[in-house]
């Protein structure tokens, strides 16, 4: 598989679709990162509307990463959990 380098910020406030009912779901709020394995495990969402509510997206759960917006599997694998616990949100913190 091809690796592509994005950055964050070409992903916040990026769309984020559910790929079984093409359902709009939120946006991208930040990147969650494991420091210590030094990767991105999933991302943080805001769902649409006044009261919306943050919701945590294991990077496993990304089916596609498009131009306007990011298509996810709602459901969470199991094995994800355990990795969203021990991410980081980044989003005041500075990256070297």
């Amino acid at each position: 598989m091809d690796a592509a380098i994005i950055r964050q910020g070409e992903l916040v406030n990026r769309g984020i679709m559910a790929y079984e009912t093409t359902e709009e779901v939120g946006s991208v709020e930040h990147l969650l990162v494991d420091v210590k394995a030094a990767k991105v495990t999933g991302l943080m969402c805001k769902s649409p509307g006044l009261m919306g509510r943050r919701l945590a997206l294991a990077w496993q759960q990304l089916v596609k990463i498009g131009g306007d917006r990011i298509i996810i599997y709602t459901e969470v694998p199991e094995s994800s959990a355990s990795l969203l616990a021990a991410a980081l949100d980044i989003s005041h913190l500075e990256l070297l």
